[in-house]
Formats: C-alpha cells, sequence, structure tokens
C-alpha cells in the first residue's frame, strides 16, 4: 500500500493531468463493468449472458443520460438512475472539465510564449535592452514582412507593451508587416533556445543585459555575451547564419573571433559591436557635419539602400554587367553591395555602361 502510494504522489507531482484523466477513465470503466454484472445478476433473464448485459444496460445508460426504461424492474431503474447520475458527474461533466482545462492551459501557454514555435530564416534577439525597439522598428523597412523571435528573462507583457508603443509612434507610411514572437526564457538554456528554432535562424543577434551584468559586477562585462555567443554556435546548423553580438571591451572582440570563431563551423559567421562606441562617434561626426545624419540614417537603417552579401566578384566586372547595385568593397570571400533592395543585386545591365567622365577638382 506505501509503494502505491508513493507511486501516486510522484506521478501527481510529475503530471497531474494525466493521472487525473486516468483516473476518470479507470472509475467510469469500473462503473460500466460494476453496473452491468449487477444489473445480470438482478435479471439475468433480461439481457441474456454477462455479454449482453455490458453492451444493453452499464454502457447504454453512460453514452444515453436521457435513457431511462420504466418497463424494467424497480432494483434494474434504480441502478441505472444511479449510473446515469453518477456518469453525468465523473464521465460527461470530468471529460469536459478536463479538455476544458487543456485548452486553457494550451492558451495560457501560449500568452506565456512556452510552446516550441516551428520557425526558419527568421531574426532571433537573445536578451533585451534600449536598443532592441529601435533595431525591430528598422525592420518595417525591410522589402518583404520579417519574423523577429525576442527571447529574454524579461517579463512577456512588458516587452510587448514597449513594442507596441515604439511602432504605433513610428509606423511608416508602406511599412512592411512585422511578425513579432516575444518569448521569457533563459537564453543560457540549450532547450529554450530549441524551442525558437535557433539553429534555422537567418540572424542570431546577442545583445547585452545590462541588468544582468550590473548584478555580477566580479565577472568581465562581456562573459555573459561570449557565453551566449558559444552556446549559439554549439548549436547543429546547416544554413548560413551570421550571429551579432554586443560588447563594450574591445578586447573581447579579440577573444571572440580567436577563440570562439575558430571552434565554429564555417557556416556561422560571427560579427562583433560596440554600438556605445559607435554611437559615440557618429554623434560627434554629426555635430561637425549635421549633414552626415542623413548619411547615416539611410546607410545604417533598413529604409532605403542596404548593404547586401554576395559571392566574391571583381568590382569592374560587376559594374559592367550591373547597372542597378553598386559593389562597395571585398571582405574575406564576399563583395558587399549596395542597393535598394535584393532583387537589384542580381538585375543585369541591358545596354552598355555609360563612358566615365572625369571630376574637375575646384582649388580650395
Amino acid at each position: 500500500m506505501n509503494r502505491i502510494k508513493r507511486y501516486l504522489s510522484i506521478k501527481r507531482e510529475q503530471n497531474a493531468r494525466a493521472l487525473l484523466l486516468l483516473g476518470i477513465i479507470m472509475f467510469n470503466v469500473l462503473l460500466w463493468f460494476g453496473s452491468s454484472v449487477l444489473a445480470y445478476v438482478i435479471a439475468p433473464g433480461t439481457y441474456g449472458n454477462v455479454a449482453g448485459a455490458l453492451w444493453e444496460s452499464g454502457i447504454t445508460w453512460m453514452l444515453e443520460p436521457g435513457f431511462y426504461d420504466p418497463a424494467t424492474d424497480v432494483s434494474i431503474r434504480i441502478i441505472s438512475i444511479v449510473v446515469i447520475i453518477t456518469s453525468m458527474i465523473t464521465f460527461s461533466g470530468g471529460i469536459i472539465a478536463y479538455m476544458a482545462s487543456l485548452f486553457a492551459s494550451v492558451i495560457d501557454a501560449a500568452r506565456q510564449g512556452r510552446n516550441k514555435a516551428y520557425l526558419y530564416d527568421h531574426i532571433l534577439i537573445l536578451n533585451w535592452n534600449h536598443k532592441a525597439l529601435e533595431l525591430i522598428n528598422d525592420y518595417g523597412h525591410d522589402d518583404e514582412t520579417t519574423t523577429v523571435v525576442i527571447m529574454s528573462d524579461r517579463e512577456k507583457e512588458e516587452i510587448e507593451r514597449n513594442l507596441k508603443r515604439k511602432l504605433t509612434e513610428n509606423r511608416h507610411r508602406g511599412q512592411k508587416r512585422l511578425n513579432i514572437i516575444v518569448r521569457q526564457g533563459d537564453v543560457f538554456s540549450k532547450s529554450d533556445l530549441e524551442d525558437v528554432s535557433a539553429s534555422r535562424a537567418r540572424a542570431v543577434i546577442v545583445l547585452s543585459d545590462e541588468e544582468a551584468a550590473r548584478g555580477q559586477m566580479t565577472y568581465h562585462k562581456d562573459i555573459l555575451a561570449m557565453k551566449t555567443v558559444m552556446l549559439v554556435c554549439s548549436l547543429e546548423t546547416t544554413i548560413e547564419q551570421t550571429v551579432i553580438v554586443e560588447i563594450k571591451d574591445p578586447d573581447s572582440a579579440a577573444l571572440i573571433k580567436n577563440k570562439i570563431g575558430k571552434e565554429t563551423p564555417g557556416n556561422i559567421h560571427i560579427l562583433t559591436i560596440m554600438p556605445d562606441e559607435l554611437m559615440g562617434r557618429l554623434i560627434a561626426q554629426t555635430l561637425l557635419m549635421p549633414a552626415l545624419n542623413n548619411v547615416y540614417q539611410e546607410l545604417f537603417s533598413f529604409d532605403g539602400a542596404e548593404f547586401y552579401a554576395i559571392e566574391e566578384r571583381d568590382v569592374k566586372d560587376y559594374l559592367l554587367t550591373h547597372d542597378k547595385a553598386i559593389p562597395i568593397y571585398t571582405l574575406e570571400g564576399k563583395t558587399y553591395v549596395l542597393a535598394e533592395n535584393r532583387d537589384d543585386i542580381h538585375s543585369l545591365r541591358r545596354n552598355g555602361p555609360v563612358d566615365p567622365k572625369s571630376l574637375k577638382i575646384r582649388s580650395y
């Protein structure tokens, strides 16, 4: 008896819902057999045999609560009434309550972001800080509908409120629809990363968790970001994936490149950025030359022309064959071109190239 109690106690803690469903089923099966056998014992001539009683008495009373035959013996009528009332509570009511609870748990899991999502070719943002809002807002300028998934340990409702306010205030004309999914989870959990299809993401952006960094002052300021990158790069993926990580210390860039980067598969490309230092330089430049603000806004946002990476090409050869994209630079087997949209990088010239004109430089 103690073993049974211990077993039930363990199963109740592990999966109370399954244990409850099993209990409902077992009770009603016993009710079916018990009432049928009892009916056969009381009135054997009515049913012929036990099998007939199983199909003509107990199961009928349970499945058809309105079935009541006044022509039978009083004892059979009493049994049928008891079975009908009991099964209405334990069978019909129990199954309905169980299914309602199941549906409610599914809805609650979706609301709290606990379901496993099947995604691919999406943008995955890990951690949350004030830069995430501007980053997501810029994706609204993309040529195609973009799916952005955010996972952090912050409250899901808080992030969704901030996103709604930001996107409403900065609604751009012609802005494409953004598919935004917010999940509350642990960026250091491989299971949570798999739930947001991290291995199938087009790009993974690891933001600095500023609150967590403040709570661990004895650690290196970029240790949490580097741990996240290591975990992301350890996931098995067969697609070309870009991992962008926000860092605070210049030495972290060298560490990530020389240590983590060398142990990472060739289809994963790690880029490090120092947004705080970069923003300081941009602010200083735009203060001296205000017109640069428009240039930087065009280059660094998804509004207007964007940079695209293609297989390495000779710059002069590319200019001779293409007229809607401008090759800028070649680095590590990739040529980066500037174009209005992705289709323009493949658009070929219909006419020959225009003869170049020499620039006249004034003395000043």
